[in-house]
This record gives C-alpha cells, structure tokens and sequence, in this order.
C-alpha cells in the first residue's frame, strides 16, 4: 500500500513513472518484476523521491500510433487502478495485461510481486457492417473486431478500428472508501465512427470479511468454489449506436486468460471453467457509488485456477456478470512470438464460434462470454457490467478460506499440503517418525509457523460464513 502524496503517470509514447515521496515495498518488488519481464526499465532519484519508469513500448506507444494524440501528457489512453489489495494497469479499450497483488492480499499468503494476470482481459464487438481494420490478416470480413488495437504480451495488433474520443480519467473517489490517496474509480471513451463505447470502472469495497463466490463447477466437474478478495473491479461498457441507422445482431465478448499460480515463477497447469450456479453473493448487495453500473446475482461465472503446481499455490481469477450470456466458451490461448495466437479461444471470438466448452485445461487458455441483442437503434445504447476478481480456495464450502480455516485450526492438514484433510481422500494418520536432527528441525519450524499463524489469525478468525 502506497503512504503519501504520489502520482501515477502512465505515458503513451514513453513510459509508466510512478512517482511517490514514500514508496513502500509494494512498489519496489513490483518494479523488480517488472523489470524481469519487460526491457528498458530505469529507476532514478528526481529532487529526493523516487521515480520507477516502465518503457512500455509495445503497450501505450503501439496504442498512441494509432490513437489521436490526447490533449496532456498526464491523460494518455493508460490509467491504473488501486486498492490495498492491488493494482490494475488498463488501457482505454479496457484492456490489461497487468494485475498485481500487494502484501495485503489473499492473507498475507503471497510474494508482493505476484501477477495474477500476465495474459490477456479484453473485449470484442460484433454486429452486421462491423468496421474493421484490415491490420489482422487472420481475421477476415464478417468477424467480431477487438476493441483495443494491440494486446500487450504477446505484442500484437489486431483487427480494431477504434480510436481514442477523450483521454481516459482516473480519479480517488471521496465517497468510495476502496482506496485513500489512491484512484478507485474510470471512465474511457473510445468509438469507429459506428458505435460509442464509454467504459467506466470502480472497485467495490464488500468490507471486511465479506467476499464473492467464485464458481468452478460444471458438468461432472468436481465442486469448487472460491471466495473473492473483499476488493471487485466493476466494468460496464455503454454501448451507443452512433452509425444513423439501425444495427442489426449485436454481440459483445468478453475474454479473460489469467495466470493463477504462476506469478511467483512456478509453471502450473490452468484449467478455465464456466459455472452459472447460483450462489449467496455479497456484490450482490453493494450500492455503487456510479449507478450505471448494474448489478444483481452475479452468478454466471468464468473462473480460472491452477492444477499441479509443485509450491503448493491455488489461485483463483475470474469474472462474472449478472445477464446470462448467450454463448461461452473455453479454448487453448497459446502464445506465438508477435504474431497472433494459433488457433484458440482469440479466434472463438473472432470467428462468432465459442466452442461451448465449459472446461478447458492447458497450460495456457483463456475464457469467454458473449450476450447478444437482435437490434440497437440509432442513438440507443445498451450496456453490459462484469465484474473481475481473484480469491482463494474454500474446498469445503464453508464460506472461510482454506487457508484461514487451517489457521484458525477449524480444520486439520496433516500432511502440510495446504489442504484441509477434509477435502482429501487420502490422509495419512499421523506425520511420519523423523530422525532426531530433523525432528529437531520440524519443531522449529512448527514454532515459527505458530508464532506467524498467531499474528495472522485476526484476520480470519472472524470472517462469517457468506
């Protein structure tokens, strides 16, 4: 969490500086990760605070070469979001391909550093006379079209047509008590002449201890459900008919492939699973502070989590919306170079073809929703909210957290696999026999555990049932 007056630039043409007379640790781990991942990071004293600068070339400059020029350097198509919990990079499409954690989130469990995304959040529009942009030769005529002109990594252009109406604007809302001294709250704006779409974004506070269910059922699939961080990101998109006639089978996509697991360096097996169940939902009492965001049960769920990782992390990223979609889909989204994906959910959505799979594991997929209206006349708009989250596990559906329940010992784990034994088939029955050097090293250990558990376990020791 960021202590004091800062400022978070993000330049089209150059670079993201943050600049802050007091930077906590947050943003020093964030800026090593990112210099591992992107090249031509500087840091640098300016007048005694410090500067992190991100050469975002393949991100905001690619965007500002296509997009007109915004009026001021300080409201280029790139803006952040932050809470306590994390921070979100996103472009003017609504697109991010950045997401970190802080050392406040999912209970203190995770590194600082730790990118729950790294892949891909984007919308796509369809209706019949679509503009297109002729830069993807994959996509021929007749094929949704994105709404951000290049995804981030893997750096590529696609097939949009949109451009920048107003620079993008980001503020710390007074009323939202998501976040202080920090931007909790968007708007964008972005058109083809066609169709307007504003964006607008707010993080919802569900307070302490309450969460959003995390869906992960479908089919024969084994039940999993996942509790939400108590911090949702809100996105609706206003969809306005600007074109002086009416638009005929509209379609508007949603696209999510996330890294769960896989910030901290570990390579994990994603799977993406689609759930409408129906489950008790505190994002479904919350009063945003913007009305046009519409909510009700969030119940139709993209949920994306990891499998065999040898560390032990299960992460959980998703989104969800409240209108069921018309179709879904999960696919592989593998990356190739610069070029485009191979053939995957990115072309599902290009194609209008969502193969209807509920469950998809790969290494890397990705995720889909599409709602649908058979016209929009000229000068109407239609408007779609979801809601992107991540959270952690709660295999025995108790409305606690895994990890919380093994804290508060409300739950064994025997085999310290970070798993409560009640969700396992197989347990041993005690821990096995050690020789005296590492019996002697297990109970120091067992020491350090309880004493950091006992700090720890305020923080869910009162967490309800939700």
């Amino acid at each position: 969490m960021l202590r004091g007056p800062w400022t978070l630039r993000v330049s089209c043409s150059k670079h993201v500086s943050l600049i802050a007379t007091s930077v906590s640790p947050l943003v020093r781990r964030a800026s090593r990760r990112w210099n591992d991942e992107t090249a031509g990071f500087r840091r640098r004293r300016v007048g005694g605070a410090h500067t992190f600068s991100l050469e975002r070339r393949e991100e905001c400059a690619q965007q500002s070469s296509h997009y007109p020029a915004p009026a001021e350097e300080s409201q280029p198509p790139c803006f952040a979001l932050q809470c306590s919990e994390w921070l979100i990079i996103l472009n003017s499409a609504g697109y991010s391909d950045s997401w970190l954690l802080t050392a406040n989130a999912l209970q203190n469990c995770r590194p600082v550093d730790y990118d729950l995304l790294s892949g891909e959040w984007a919308a796509a529009i369809y209706y019949d006379g679509v503009a297109n942009s002729g830069n993807d030769p994959t996509a021929p005529p007749g094929t949704a079209t994105w709404l951000v002109v290049d995804f981030w990594q893997p750096p590529w252009r696609t097939n949009s047509a949109f451009w920048l109406v107003e620079p993008p604007q980001a503020w710390d809302d007074p009323a939202n008590p998501a976040s202080t001294f920090m931007n909790d709250t968007g708007r964008s704006h972005i058109s083809n002449s066609q169709v307007d779409i504003v964006i607008d974004y707010e993080i919802a506070d569900l307070g302490s201890y309450l969460a959003s269910p995390m869906g992960a059922q479908f089919g024969t699939v084994p039940v999993k459900l996942a509790w939400s961080s108590r911090y949702v990101l809100l996105q609706t998109y206003t969809i306005t008919n600007i074109s002086g006639g009416t638009l005929n089978n509209v379609e508007f996509y949603q696209l999510l492939r996330s890294f769960p697991g896989t910030g901290h360096g570990v390579t994990a097996t994603v799977e993406s699973v689609y759930d409408p169940t129906y489950y008790p939902d505190s994002l479904q009492a919350y009063v945003p502070y913007n009305p046009v965001h519409n909510l009700g049960a969030f119940r139709y769920d993209i949920t994306q989590f990891n499998n065999g990782d040898p560390a032990g992390w299960v992460d959980y990223v998703g989104f969800s919306c409240t209108v069921p979609p018309e179709m879904i889909g999960n696919n592989w989204f593998r990356t190739f170079g610069t070029k485009p994906p191979p053939p995957g959910t990115h072309w599902d959505v290009e194609a209008r073809a969502l193969n209807g799979s509920g469950v998809w594991a790969w290494g890397e997929v990705a995720g889909a929703e599409m709602w649908t209206w058979p016209q929009l006349a000229h000068q109407d708009s239609v408007s779609v909210t979801v809601a992107l989250m991540c959270g952690e596990s709660d295999c025995n559906g108790n409305g606690i957290s895994d990890w919380c329940d093994i804290m508060n010992w409300t739950s064994l784990d025997r085999n310290l696999n970070g798993i409560p034994d009640e969700c396992e088939s197989q347990v041993p029955a005690a821990v096995p026999a050690l020789s005296k050097p590492l019996g002697i090293l297990a109970l120091l250990l067992v020491a350090c555990v309880g004493i950091w558990a006992l700090r720890r376990r305020a923080q869910c020791s009162m967490k309800p049932t939700r």
